[in-house]
């Protein structure tokens, strides 16, 4: 079954990929002012208005994320991060322990929250190198994706609501 997630945007692009059974295709850049039929041309992978695509980076259910000159991608386990103006990929790494992630990744600052299946949750730096800067454990499956409110993050599981505040 095809994965469709949700498209992203930043003020330069708008962001979107395509996986199909067994096949991941590209992730999309489209310029703004792109209008009518995107099709590519004849002959052509490229969509019209198209900034850029990278081959084989599709997201899976959880929609990109832009972020401080970043597009942020999760596809089986693992994070991607491209940069925004030219679709370079600066990394790829796996999801330690987070099981399947079908919740989308948010940004909170300069962070990514980042909820898998299995409960646990990180905190990624969002800038071109992998760091995880935090994290914690439910005792329940997570599917949806988190919610910032004020200085609050609010998680639901498949039994319960999450509200997460820092101390103060």
């Amino acid at each position: 079954t095809p994965d469709s997630s949700s498209p992203a945007c930043d003020a330069e692009h708008l962001y979107f990929g395509f996986r199909g059974n067994r096949v991941n295709g590209p992730l999309y850049a489209l310029a703004p002012g792109a209008s009518g039929s995107l099709a590519p041309e004849e002959g052509s992978s490229a969509l019209r208005g198209q900034a850029w695509q990278t081959a084989s980076s599709a997201p899976g259910m959880p929609s990109p994320v832009s972020v401080g000159g970043h597009v942020f991608t999760i596809t089986s386990g693992f994070l991607s991060c491209f940069d925004a103006k030219d679709g370079t990929q600066r990394f790829k790494e796996r999801l330690e322990g987070t099981g399947v992630v079908v919740a989308s990744p948010i940004a909170v600052g300069d962070h990514l929250v980042v909820v898998g299946e299995s409960g646990k949750g990180l905190v990624i730096a969002a800038k071109p190198t992998f760091e995880v800067v935090g994290g914690g454990q439910l005792d329940e499956v997570l599917w949806p994706t988190p919610a910032g409110a004020g200085k609050s993050l609010l998680l639901r599981g498949v039994e319960h609501l999450y509200c997460l505040r820092t101390a103060e």
